[in-house]
């Protein structure tokens, strides 16, 4: 379908939807709720789209859902935003700390998405407010849908923005953003075209997916998001392991953390004492760096690109695999096998895995630490380390 892409990126990102975009999504949502089983989707799709059939019904719950909402010509789902995002003291100061932060050209574009939250890929938005910007908490499944996205979060913020800009460079990120996720996703339609892949969607615990997952199927790739913020390393890469191909050299497993200094290892932020006695020497640097007063006087984000606090992190890791390891005799009812602590080149050994050594730039996928300053659109928090895994290979 001829700009498409647009139609799409417009639904994921506008509040607004012009009357074309809204008629497709309408038509879209209407062949959804028609199908009468996961099967019929399946076949629909040719066998591109799979999804556990109690699923299904979940997922078709929520789409009747947004059908049935009265949004053409309305303000309501405005209005929530609004009540939302201003009732709340510290989502303010955010918004006006990230306009402050982001290149100065950005400035009247961020302001404006701010205001209007409209992010117009086709003709004038205007037609419909956007029923899929509204949910329900899971515990009250039951209550009318309402503005469900959380404050704070910028469609400008889930892409690359020095990536972004590489591609497409202008004051308006609408535009340069608008245009990048549009050629994304003209190629992965390429790639849908030629049947090269299939979706398998999965609504559970992570930690409980292998029994909806075909059985034999094994991964190159998995990519796990910061679940490990959540669910015990140890335990995630046990997972992952079992299902991932071991016979591939290229195979990969992607961890994220944002949250270790923050819950774990408070010796690994700024606050720290000795970290915080650092602060005048980095807000020279960082004035320096940038040029930039209000990078400078931040206090936190900024002067975590000149912290070095590698090896903080790495006895979080080590400590978590320690952790493992002692439970493992715990529950082996061994009193002679003391576990040791394990160096880094240990780390997911356990697994039949090794961990790259991204201080050492070995990560081939994903940076290991990326950069903050150059990416104050993306808002980086500074406290983000990717971690990739692979097998350990056989000799």
């Amino acid at each position: 379908d001829l700009g498409i892409e647009k139609t799409v990126t417009e639904i994921w990102y506008s509040i607004l939807l012009s009357q074309a975009t809204y008629e497709c999504l309408r038509t879209s949502l209407e062949e959804l709720t028609s199908f009468m089983s996961a099967q019929n989707l399946q076949l629909k799709t040719a066998g591109l789209i799979s999804v556990d059939e109690m699923q299904f019904k979940q997922l078709q719950d929520a789409w009747k859902t947004w059908l049935g909402l009265r949004v053409q010509g309305t303000k309501w789902i405005q209005k929530q935003r609004e009540d939302v995002t201003n009732s709340n003291i510290e989502f303010v100061a955010r918004n006006s700390g990230y306009i402050e932060n982001v290149p100065v050209e950005h400035v009247s574009a961020v302001k404006k998405w701010i205001d209007d939250c409209v992010f117009k890929r086709t003709q004038a938005p205007r037609f419909a407010e956007n029923p899929t910007f509204t949910g329900v908490d899971v515990a009250a499944r039951n209550a009318h849908y309402s503005y469900c996205i959380p404050p704070g979060l910028f469609p400008f913020s889930s892409w690359d923005y020095l990536q972004v800009k590489k591609f497409k460079d202008s004051n308006c990120l609408v535009t340069m953003y608008g245009d990048y996720i549009e050629c994304i996703l003209r190629r992965l339609m390429k790639i849908l075209s030629k049947q090269q892949v299939s979706f398998r969607i999965v609504l559970c615990d992570c930690m409980d997916i292998k029994q909806y997952l075909e059985v034999n199927t094994v991964y190159d790739r998995i990519l796990t998001s910061n679940l490990m913020d959540y669910v015990f390393l140890p335990n995630l890469l046990k997972l992952c392991s079992q299902i991932i191909n071991q016979d591939n050299h290229h195979t990969t497993i992607i961890t994220e953390t944002i949250l270790w200094a923050r819950d774990i290892m408070p010796e690994g932020d700024i606050p720290w004492p000795s970290n915080k006695s650092q602060l005048p020497k980095f807000e020279k640097i960082a004035f320096e760096d940038t040029k930039r007063s209000s990078f400078a006087m931040d206090g936190g984000t900024s002067f975590r690109e000149y912290l070095d606090n590698s090896c903080d992190f790495f006895n979080y890791l080590r400590a978590m695999f320690y952790a493992y390891r002692l439970k493992r005799v715990g529950e082996s009812g061994s009193t002679h096998d003391k576990p040791t602590i394990p160096v880094i080149k240990e780390l997911g050994n356990e697994f039949q895995l090794r961990l790259r050594d991204g201080i050492r730039n070995e990560n081939r996928i994903v940076f290991f630490r990326p950069a903050i300053n150059r990416r104050r659109v993306t808002i980086v928090s500074g406290m983000e380390r990717y971690l990739e895994w692979i097998p350990i290979q056989k000799k």
